[in-house]
């Protein structure tokens, strides 16, 4: 008897919703601020946002990276390690300090809000044996980036036994949920019930809100244990336009989809007032109306899903519905593509720090080499003389990643690093000796098949190095 209820809202909020249009991918070399800048609000009408720059930074910034973020998150942070004013007043988005702002009055922690995502999940399973007690334990995942985080709420949680012919209620308290940082971008929010026994009924809701619209988290209908009903309802207003793939083996028992106008609210909170007469505006909220799009999908009695010998990853199979963030269209604006593509990410790839930068001369590894150069002609000898050197200097810690942990020297001195450390080190050390070896992204089998619909890193885990010999 288990049952999973999910739904999924984008409410919007004030004009920030132009510039956080999704995460872009790209390099800027040797050009100023002010022409980033340029770049980064060309697709913007300036009627719709209008802009002014008066910076104090104008030498060529020699290498910029916007990896995965939003424009306002990219200015936001590049303006800050320039030290430059980022704000808006109300009118104009102001990049450095206004000519005619001797003064600002600035309230920290304010930010302009945008559309946002809320997930709300509602889950009851029922216990039926000692070896089901691990699905009292919960982690829900938190992604956050820069000064933006997703944000658990409403988290509520019961254990319901069956004592003496009556129904015991065992609460779950605000003090058993903890966070664990487990990546530099990620965290999870764990928590177990309380009071489980066999033949236990476990209830628990909770709500996450999301500033990241790219990180549509999708639902999951199938579990490792049977599944009674799971239903998944998701409303998306007509200015946002998702990728929907639907994957596994079981049908759909519900499919709906209407359309209808529903209601959001503009909050504008005026924080900043430049100019000799500044001062602080009193925030507002204004209600408006748009079309959104309703859906409903729903199963019933899904079977378990478990391991099988020889399969790669339940994942590949697993009943669920993923979302892509495709494009988006703000009033008064155009169309506007943010999907990615392979093409754009095999071009960041290479332009990366952590990827693409590694792979040049290294020259800490000058002695070493030279000596193979001498001592072998034919490439796949020395190619083989290079393997040998790098997998004996640098031991594999049985980290998987496609990018390199930190700099390659660094993994080098300390004899050991990631699956990436190794293997982008013995990439650039066969270039070193004049051999045309190139990386090569891929997942492992116990990661999963990638989706080529999807062009997503997340799909990747692993980088190695091609070097293609004369037959």
């Amino acid at each position: 008897d288990n049952d999973y209820t999910g739904s999924f809202i984008i409410r919007g909020y004030g004009p920030s919703c132009l510039l956080t249009d999704g995460v872009q991918q790209r390099t800027f070399v040797k050009q100023s601020l002010s022409s980033i800048i340029n770049q980064v609000l060309q697709p913007y009408r300036a009627n719709l946002l209008p802009r002014a720059l008066n910076l104090t930074s104008q030498a060529p910034l020699p290498y910029v990276v916007q990896y995965n973020e939003s424009n306002f998150d990219f200015l936001n942070r590049l303006l800050a390690e320039c030290h430059e004013w980022f704000y808006y007043d109300g009118t104009t988005l102001h990049f450095g300090l206004a000519a005619d702002a001797p003064t600002v009055a600035l309230e920290l922690h304010k930010q302009w809000s945008s559309f946002q995502l809320e997930s709300e999940r509602v889950t009851r399973i029922k216990i039926l044996k000692k070896s089901g007690y691990e699905v009292a334990t919960v982690e829900v995942p938190l992604y956050h980036q820069d000064l933006k985080d997703e944000k658990i709420v409403g988290l509520r949680g019961f254990t319901y036994n069956e004592v003496g012919g009556k129904i015991e209620k065992v609460k779950l308290e605000t003090g058993q949920a903890f966070t664990e940082e487990r990546t530099k971008n990620l965290k999870v929010r764990k928590f177990t019930l309380p009071g489980v026994r066999e033949g236990a009924v476990i209830e628990y809701a909770y709500t996450v809100t999301s500033d990241f619209l790219f990180n549509f988290q999708g639902w999951t209908f199938q579990r490792e244990i049977p599944t009674r009903w799971s239903e998944f309802k998701a409303e998306i207003p007509e200015y946002f336009d998702y990728k929907m793939l639907m994957q596994g083996y079981v049908p759909l028992t519900l499919q709906t989809q209407v359309t209808n106008q529903a209601q959001y609210t503009l909050h504008t909170s005026a924080s900043i007032e430049p100019g000799m007469q500044g001062g602080r505006e009193a925030a507002s909220n204004e209600t408006f109306t748009a079309q959104a799009t309703n859906y409903h999908w729903a199963m019933k009695n899904v079977p378990a899903l478990r391991d099988e010998p020889y399969m790669t990853t339940t994942r590949d199979y697993v009943a669920r519905i993923n979302f892509e963030l495709a494009g988006q269209r703000m009033p008064g604006g155009g169309y506007q593509n943010v999907a990615g593509s392979w093409e754009k990410i095999n071009a960041d790839l290479l332009a990366s720090t952590e990827f693409g930068g590694q792979l040049g001369r290294l020259g800490f590894l000058e002695a070493a080499l030279k000596p193979l150069m001498a001592q072998y002609s034919d490439p796949a000898a020395r190619a083989a003389a290079v393997r040998e050197l790098i997998i004996k200097s640098v031991k594999y810690d049985g980290t998987n990643r496609y990018s390199a942990s930190g700099a390659l020297k660094k993994s080098y001195e300390l004899h050991r690093g990631t699956s990436a450390d190794v293997n982008l080190l013995l990439i650039a050390a066969l270039r070193q000796v004049g051999l045309a070896a190139q990386p090569v992204i891929l997942s492992t089998r116990t990661h999963g098949r990638v989706n080529q619909a999807f062009p997503l890193l997340e799909q990747f885990n692993y980088v190695i190095g091609v070097l293609p010999l004369a037959d």
